[in-house]
């Protein structure tokens, strides 16, 4: 160092460095919240989409038990009763809630008259721990197809 006061200076000041230190940290921080954030949202995302998958299995296995023997297969599908099946083909298991609805519960558009051969049917998946953890999808299962 010399004497001279109008000698340039070179390096950086213990305050410079300390912020951006501080600036770094923040903006590392932040990133890392993002990711936990994701990794969280992608996993849920995951459960949702297995859940789906179940569902549309066991609708599909129904369809086709009752194009088997439409007679006695749709009428062994009760209506207004429920059913439990738990898909272990998953982990962890998802429990599927099956409730059919009574004819009456659908109408021909037209004629206004009652389908007998349809049953409306909702079907919720549990997926997770709570109840916002579930997907609940509602449609009809025909006796002809």
């Amino acid at each position: 160092m010399t004497n001279n006061p109008d000698a340039e200076e070179k390096g950086f000041t213990l305050i410079e460095v300390l912020l951006a230190m501080i600036i770094v940290m923040v903006s590392a921080t932040s990133v890392l919240m993002w990711q936990k954030t994701s990794w969280s949202q992608t996993s849920t995302t995951n459960r949702l989409m297995v859940a789906g998958h179940v569902i549309e299995k066991q609708l599909e296995k129904q369809r086709m038990t009752i194009a088997e023997n439409p007679s006695a297969n749709f009428a062994s599908f009760v209506q207004n009763s429920t059913m439990v099946v738990v898909d272990s083909s998953v982990t962890p298991y998802i429990t599927v809630l099956w409730t059919i609805y009574a004819p009456d519960s659908l109408k021909d558009p037209q004629t206004g008259n009652n389908l007998n051969n349809v049953r409306k049917v909702q079907i919720s998946a549990g997926y997770g721990s709570g109840p916002a953890d579930t997907l609940k999808v509602v449609t009809a299962i025909s006796k002809n197809f």
